[in-house]
């Protein structure tokens, strides 16, 4: 019986230091802002419509089981939103379009500032939350996109 246990210990032993080995090695995929354009043109808002590149560097599959995303044009918050499960494919980069809702009170001063600085500079930052077989982790992201004119 103690012959069993010491075994059954080692054998947990082991398989929790390959489970924690396993969540090391999941690479965080590569956000980067594809594009935006604009949606449906409301009364008192519009709906944006963000496309984002997400590259899975992992030899497999992963999913997100949700991705939370804000975004700031020329530093002023624009919207925010909630993605839930994407299905990352092995070594692949999936196109993602997200809604944003845009309300018209802050196009004066977000006008304002484009026409001052001659930029528009949109940013696109949040978390991302990975599904393993055991857990969930999170990783944060960041990403932007200038054009001058």
């Amino acid at each position: 019986m103690k012959k069993i246990f010491i075994s059954l210990v080692f054998v947990l032993l082991f398989s929790s230091c390959s489970f924690i080995k396993s969540i090391q090695t999941v690479k965080k995929p590569d956000i980067s802002i594809k594009g935006i354009s604009i949606g449906a043109i409301g009364l008192t808002e519009a709906t944006l419509h963000l496309t984002l590149s997400i590259k899975n560097k992992n030899s497999f599959s992963i999913n997100l089981s949700k991705l939370d995303y804000n975004i700031k044009v020329n530093d002023y918050n624009v919207g925010s939103g909630i993605k839930n499960n994407l299905n990352l494919p092995a070594s692949q980069i999936e196109v993602v379009e997200l809604p944003v809702t845009v309300k018209y009170r802050i196009f004066p001063d977000l006008f304002k500032s484009i026409i001052q600085k001659k930029t528009l500079k949109y940013r696109v930052y949040g978390r991302g939350y990975i599904n393993t077989s055991f857990t969930t982790f999170s990783f944060p992201y960041s990403t932007e996109k200038e054009l001058s004119f």
